[in-house]
């Protein structure tokens, strides 16, 4: 419990879409969602089709995630196009690689025999597979440098997959929460990038959320940044101003309900989209 009378436990959760779904249902408070499943809660597509969640708010942006596929170096797939007809882990259900991998497969134009056959193992399981030959490749959803990929990097001999087609390109150009972008090998001890797409980590509550929480936990974030950043690689690059602004697929949690909890202070998410 802090200054503020507000306590606080971490839960682990299989991912984005179940924490979208426990904030609704007040399970949970606050969640980790990435911006794409975001995007679908908020407007009712892809896993949330026909229910919108339009209460929906974000509370603060946290680092780039990008698609991040790995093939073990024996299976011959370099380009996103290899993977027609081969195994590929896409994450448990429930999780936002998952209804990444569910948004990214009909952007690629496969028809039913071309479509790779898919597995939803968490990544430990994942990776021991991939090393072990029970699948060819592997998908993640992560912000970089992740310790995950490192790790599987690690265990047996695999490369990234680019994830660079003109599809792809047409799928980015409608969807306003994706953008492209490289994954860099020197932060894995490799040359050279691959290109990938992606979007970003969204910390995310409800509208009905208790202001006086939301106060709290971002006062704490913007309190402690600095050790944020030297603790977690993938937030080096968090400032207030990128926690704070730019175009998120939900809007802000409302300022005006914050200013009653206690008045806004500087760097305090405001409701702009």
């Amino acid at each position: 419990m802090n200054e503020n009378g507000v306590r606080c436990s971490a839960e682990e959760t299989p991912g984005s879409v179940y924490n979208v779904d426990a904030i609704r249902s007040g399970e949970l408070e606050f969640g980790i969602v990435q911006s794409d499943v975001a995007y679908a809660a908020y407007n009712g597509t892809g896993p949330f089709g026909g229910k919108p969640f339009r209460d929906l708010r974000t509370v603060a942006v946290l680092y780039p995630e990008l698609v991040t596929i790995i093939a073990r170096a024996d299976a011959g797939i370099h380009q996103v196009a290899d993977l027609v007809g081969r195994r590929i882990n896409v994450g448990e259900q429930g999780s936002g690689t998952h209804a990444t991998w569910d948004a990214l497969q009909p952007a690629l134009g496969w028809n039913t025999a071309q479509r790779p056959q898919t597995t939803d193992l968490p990544a430990g399981a994942a990776a021991r597979a991939l090393c072990a030959g029970h699948i060819d490749a592997n998908l993640l959803v992560v912000g970089h440098p992740s310790a995950t990929v490192r790790t599987q990097l690690a265990m047996c001999a695999t490369n990234f997959v680019a994830v660079s087609l003109p599809l792809i390109g047409a799928l980015v150009s409608r969807a306003p929460y994706l953008v492209e972008a490289n994954i860099s090998g020197a932060l894995y001890g490799q040359m050279g990038e691959t290109p990938s797409i992606g979007g970003k980590a969204l910390l995310m509550t409800s509208a009905s959320a208790d202001a006086k929480a939301v106060v709290a936990l971002s006062r704490a974030i913007i309190t402690h940044i600095d050790d944020l950043r030297t603790k977690l690689p993938a937030l080096a690059e968090l400032t207030v101003e990128k926690m704070t602004t730019g175009n998120t697929p939900a809007p802000f949690y409302p300022s005006e309900r914050v200013n009653t909890a206690g008045g806004r202070h500087e760097g305090t998410p405001n409701n702009q989209r």
